[in-house]
């Protein structure tokens, strides 16, 4: 009877031990690199964990683009390589990607605009005053920070502007200062 007492108590406890669900974690930071299969986030702290896509939900990783920041939720301990239950990312850094032109421009043959790229990059086009080095996802939504110098007079002085990325009559608009800009596709 004693043994009979020991042994449901013991399936009671593996019971309880199997039927108990996991906490749910997330590790956050910038994406460094991805594969078809996954991707490498690194933390503020230099800590780096690939997470494996494969059984993620991944509605929200919107194209999961080096240096975007990036949230994944995992359960279990925290190891180099593991499974990510659901990837999310900030969906302004993927809009904001791309080639940016004047909405009129005054010469058509010598349009002038700046090109968003990967890992914070911007370039200027066809604008010698005006030098785009860099940009970051701004602290509002569809908000950006564009950062460079500009020449005037023989001296550098060194600018910030916040743009906000709308969509305008079914294209992508980027407003700086009610100055709009148009996403261009490459031709």
């Amino acid at each position: 009877m004693k043994a009979l007492r020991l042994l449901a108590i013991a399936a009671l406890l593996i019971g309880l031990v199997a039927c108990e669900t996991k906490k749910t974690e997330t590790f956050s930071g910038r994406i460094k690199r991805t594969t078809e299969n996954s991707v490498t986030i690194v933390a503020e702290n230099g800590r780096l964990i690939t997470f494996t896509t494969e059984n993620a939900d991944l509605k929200h990783a919107y194209g999961m683009l080096e240096g975007n920041t990036a949230t994944a939720e995992y359960e279990g301990k925290l190891e180099p390589t593991m499974p990510a239950l659901k990837i999310s990312t900030d969906p302004t850094y993927a809009r904001a990607i791309g080639r940016w032109v004047e909405s009129e421009p005054a010469n058509p043959s010598a349009v002038k605009g700046f090109y968003i790229e990967l890992k914070g990059v911007a370039r200027s086009i066809n604008m010698p005053e005006r030098h785009y080095k860099s940009w970051e996802v701004g602290a509002e939504p569809n908000q950006i920070i564009l950062r460079g110098t500009l020449k005037e007079n023989g001296k550098s002085t060194p600018f910030e502007e916040t743009a906000t990325i709308v969509t305008e009559n079914g294209k992508l608009t980027l407003s700086i200062n009610n100055e709009l800009w148009i996403r261009q596709n490459r031709r």
